[in-house]
């Protein structure tokens, strides 16, 4: 039988001010007791305390009606103060331990008042071209022996984004190494990110470059009695490139150092549980997440951009699909594209808004077609065209 409870929370004042933008994701933690059995309490206040851990990190008063059935968040209405709301709430894990129950759950919280003036949530989802990560010294991979740390860190940066991203997915190729050069974004002719792009049907390339792994003498303590482990830097810039235009949009750099527990001459696989539970492979983890919800803040606000890539009679086919969060009869609007030479032959993309708009008829995962009701010459449609859903 289905257990329906109300979990109501009081009024949270929180004096800590807040900097709100448009729209963003924020995850929290909670965890509570299971007392009698009864694990539906227990996720219930596990909730309640992810909800004020999120109010005292981000200094927001709120009041909120949720209703939780059998693990499910079926009612989320959130009112904040300063005009603030949550458009949504998702579980994102539950973990039993025990007796002790814990939850993660992100909200997408939005300023009301600064909406209309900043920007309209994007609907979909971007795919994110990730590949093999470059590193500046691999001479630091020696110390433990890290084979293959680079093609490891593409592979967990693609499964935290399954878990944490709600404005994109992975497009992982984590064996090919791009030597992409992030300062050439605005160079002219500089068409790379444009071609990866296409062979990818990808909206977007995530470049990682590791700046630092390097590891601190250990230290003693006791009188000299105890070692102390070693600490080991880590520090990598996330570079998003757009791949119509080839520009970088997005850069920053991440970084944390931790506890090195392995022995000097001791070989840790990247790839296996002891490296990724040891101090310094969690720190890895919650630097990759907070890099997700930075990056996911940076999309919120932009359109996901697709792209004509087939035409075959007054068929289109985009590379937008199901994943990007495309359904059957939406109606994609057609954005005219056409690259330019300049006064020094280097090419330039020019974008023409037009009227020109079509509905989908068929949708599979990454890809959607449909047919276009006019003669496609009359408008001046071909391939590689900009579309955007209405």
């Amino acid at each position: 039988m289905k257990t329906k409870s109300l979990l109501l929370l009081s009024l949270l004042c929180i004096s800590i001010s807040f900097d709100a933008t448009a729209a963003r994701w924020v995850n929290a933690t909670g965890q509570a007791s299971i007392k009698n059995d009864n694990i539906d309490a227990a996720r219930q206040e596990a909730i309640k305390q992810a909800i004020t851990y999120a109010g005292l990190s981000q200094g927001f008063t709120m009041q909120s009606q949720t209703t939780v059935d059998q693990g499910h968040i079926i009612n989320n209405q959130w009112n904040m103060a300063q005009q603030l709301q949550t458009q949504s709430m998702k579980m994102i894990s539950e973990l039993i331990i025990g007796d002790e129950l814990q939850v993660n759950i992100a909200l997408l919280v939005q300023d009301e008042a600064a909406y209309e003036e900043q920007c309209t949530p994007a609907s979909l989802t971007a795919a994110i071209l990730v590949p093999q990560a470059t590193i500046k010294d691999r001479s630091q991979l020696n110390y433990g022996q890290l084979v293959n740390f680079e093609t490891e860190l593409a592979n967990r940066l693609a499964k935290q984004m399954e878990a944490y991203s709600h404005k994109s997915f992975a497009q992982l190729h984590s064996n090919d190494r791009l030597d992409i050069d992030t300062s050439l974004g605005q160079t002219r002719g500089y068409r790379l990110p444009d071609w990866l792009g296409k062979t990818t049907d990808s909206q977007y390339i995530l470049q990682l470059n590791i700046e630092d792994m390097s590891l601190l003498p250990a230290t003693e303590s006791m009188f000299g009695l105890m070692a102390n482990d070693p600490l080991r830097h880590f520090a990598v810039t996330f570079s998003l490139i757009h791949s119509i235009s080839g520009e970088v949009i997005w850069q920053k750099l991440f970084s944390h150092q931790a506890a090195w527990p392995f022995e000097k001459q001791q070989q840790v696989l990247p790839n296996s549980l002891v490296f990724w539970k040891s101090r310094y492979g969690q720190g890895i983890d919650a630097l990759l997440i907070d890099a997700i919800k930075d990056l996911d803040n940076e999309l919120v606000c932009r359109p996901t951009l697709g792209q004509i890539v087939a035409m075959e009679g007054n068929r289109l086919v985009i590379n937008l699909g199901r994943r990007h969060g495309m359904n059957l009869q939406d109606t994609v609007e057609i954005i005219l594209k056409r690259d330019i030479t300049d006064r020094l032959s280097g090419m330039r993309s020019l974008a023409t808004p037009s009227q020109l708009t079509f509905r989908l008829d068929q949708v599979s995962e990454l890809s959607a077609s449909g047919v276009f009701e006019e003669a496609l010459g009359t408008g001046g449609i071909q391939v590689q065209d900009v579309v955007v859903k209405q």
